[in-house]
């Protein structure tokens, strides 16, 4: 058995983790040096499918609502604290108030939760019909009617 080096192994590792490829996918990469076999048991033994769901997790937490709300208010203190502070910077910081407003309001949240949903129900009829029922659909429709309910 070949003995590959630590950074084809880290490299193998961040395709699998970050770039979510499998390991045909990047076998295929390196031209079959390692093979599928060898980056599946660096996988296995190196626990990486618990790697990926936290390397997923930590992206998906970066755009949340409460991720960007704190980036935001970074840039505002970082414009407060500039010794330089200027008519631009004033226009900068308005502009990065009216952001944390549009993040932090319910009103703009509510229709990207809506949207996300509902290409969730188009990826479901064109990847696994069977879980798509009209009881789904209307749920679905029974939480949009129900948020604007509570918008309104």
């Amino acid at each position: 058995m070949p003995n590959y080096g630590t950074d084809t192994k880290i490299l193998c590792r961040m395709l699998y983790v970050q770039q979510q490829k499998n390991p045909n996918q990047i076998a295929r990469q390196f031209h079959n040096r390692p093979n599928a076999n060898t980056i599946t048991n660096w996988a296995v033994k190196g626990n990486w499918d618990r790697q990926r769901q936290e390397w997923e997790d930590a992206e998906y937490e970066k755009v949340s609502p409460q991720a960007l709300a704190t980036r935001v208010i970074k840039r505002i203190i970082q414009t407060l604290d500039d010794p330089n502070f200027n008519n631009k910077s004033a226009d900068a910081l308005a502009k990065l108030q009216k952001n944390l407003e549009k993040i932090v309001d319910i009103r703009y949240q509510i229709p990207i939760m809506y949207q996300l949903l509902t290409e969730l129900v188009e990826f479901l009829q064109a990847n696994h019909k069977k879980l798509i029922s009209v009881q789904l659909v209307d749920a679905i429709r029974d939480f949009r009617n129900e948020i604007r309910r509570r918008l309104g």
